[in-house]
């Protein structure tokens, strides 16, 4: 999208809150991408989702840890010595006798510090299954995010779009009050002179004041409207625009393009797909339960302890240390083949739920084409009947001024245009929110 700038020069200026400024579509749609609440939320959402794509995070990677502790005790020490094997020999022939030796609150000091390295060798490849699935999340979290991004940018230009229907719509209202006020006016005026009569005059004011009401209800839509837009936009609700009075959009595709598009970009098929990927994941990454573990690790290990009462004074060892595992579980009552099974039937539910979902975006997409060809044809033919309505008001208003005509007939042909106006408005707004809505199906909003 291009002529970001422009609009954020405009938001930035103090002075648009007393002028109105022209807001063309494409700015909303960009305002609406850079400032919209929900599409931000989603945008952190797939930022975190894919901060957590590491190696270790898989555990892939070797865990490194240090520790150290110290203890003190304190006993009633009795310590039995064998006497045969500290030399005394026993004299009678009889059992050796135990040499004892007693201390009353005899305390030992113990130290202990240390580093271990665990690595593991082999998992059954879970840990690079578990990455990918990392991967897959952040994936599954950037689709969220277009959909977001897509359902935003669909309401962002629909509200702007029925801005710029009843604002058109306004304009039109307006120049049937100018007819309504000449009308009354030249009916006034032929009552002064006995031309008319009063039910005349009261006529026109009773048809004058039923357009200033209908514009004011219109002019009071469009402020509610205008509101709920600059919300999604982000915008402060002072902040006092106008649509554009042209609205181009690039041309559509054809039909069989579109449905190409939708089957590869349509953020609600690519959803579906990426759930079935997910589960396939996490059933590979379960599957990794039933193989062995194997691991190894390496220490460098100090050991003290210190005794207050012993043949010991203390004991002390330093050194390196190293080995391996290996885990294999042979039975958990039948937990991991039920868990795989469910997650399998799993696996088949969301294969439906792919197929059901692009049926029916397909099918959105069909009835959204046939809408928008249907829209253009009934455009076709009020444009080609607008020029009647036109001349069959400007033929009463002459014919009313020779007297050939009644002021009921001038309202009804006056009443006939503007009703003309109107619907070709309205369809002109309509087939150009079809056209957002052929795009949001095929995955194409974001790329205008």
């Amino acid at each position: 999208m291009k002529n970001t700038s422009f609009l954020l020069l405009l938001i930035s200026l103090g002075f648009f809150a007393n002028a109105q400024i022209n807001l063309t579509l494409q700015q909303a749609l960009e305002r609406a991408i850079q400032q919209n609440e929900d599409i931000a939320i989603v945008q952190q959402k797939a930022l975190l989702e894919s901060q957590k794509i590491f190696k270790a995070n898989a555990g892939l990677t070797p865990t490194v840890s240090a520790f150290a502790n110290g203890t003190y005790t304190q006993y009633n020490t009795l310590l039995g010595l064998n006497s045969a094997l500290l030399g005394g020999g026993n004299m009678g022939g009889g059992a050796p006798e135990a040499q004892e030796i007693s201390e009353d609150l005899a305390g030992s000091m113990t130290h202990s510090a240390g580093g271990r390295m665990d690595y593991t060798l082999y998992d059954g490849g879970r840990g690079k299954k578990t990455l990918r699935q990392l991967e897959n999340l952040a994936n599954l979290a950037s689709l969220q995010q277009q959909l977001t991004t897509d359902n935003v940018l669909l309401g962002v230009s629909q509200r702007y779009l029925s801005i710029a229907s009843m604002e058109r719509m306004a304009g039109l209202l307006r120049q049937n009050i100018e007819l309504s006020q000449e009308r009354l006016e030249r009916a006034e005026l032929d009552n002064k002179y006995a031309k008319g009569n009063g039910l005349s005059v009261l006529r026109a004011k009773t048809d004058l004041n039923t357009d200033n009401v209908s514009l004011k209800n219109l002019e009071r839509d469009i402020v509610n409207t205008k509101q709920d837009l600059l919300r999604q936009l982000d915008m402060s609700a002072n902040y006092n625009f106008s649509t554009a009075e042209v609205i181009n959009l690039q041309a559509l595709p054809d039909f069989e393009s579109l449905k190409a598009s939708a089957l590869q970009k349509n953020p609600q098929i690519l959803l579906a797909k990426q759930g079935i990927v997910i589960d396939e994941q996490q059933l590979a990454i379960s599957e990794t339960a039933n193989l062995p573990r194997v691991s190894v690790y390496g220490s460098l290990d100090y050991f003290r302890q210190d005794y207050e009462v012993n043949q010991i004074e203390y004991l002390q060892n330093i050194g390196p240390s190293m080995g391996f595992s290996v885990q294999y579980s042979l039975y958990d009552g039948n937990k991991r083949r039920r868990e795989q099974d469910i997650q399998r039937m799993q696996i088949r539910i969301r294969e439906k739920e792919r197929v059901l979902t692009s049926e029916n975006v397909l099918l959105d997409l069909n009835k959204s084409w046939n809408n928008y060809q249907n829209i253009q044809t009934q455009l076709a033919f009020k444009q080609q009947n607008l020029p009647f309505y036109e001349e069959n008001l400007n033929r009463l208003q002459t014919n009313y001024k020779t007297g050939k005509a009644s002021e009921t007939d001038i309202r009804n042909a006056q009443l006939g245009l503007l009703s003309a106006q109107i619907s070709i408005t309205r369809k002109e707004i309509e087939l150009q929110m079809e056209h957002f809505k052929l795009l949001k199906i095929a995955g194409m909003i974001t790329t205008i």
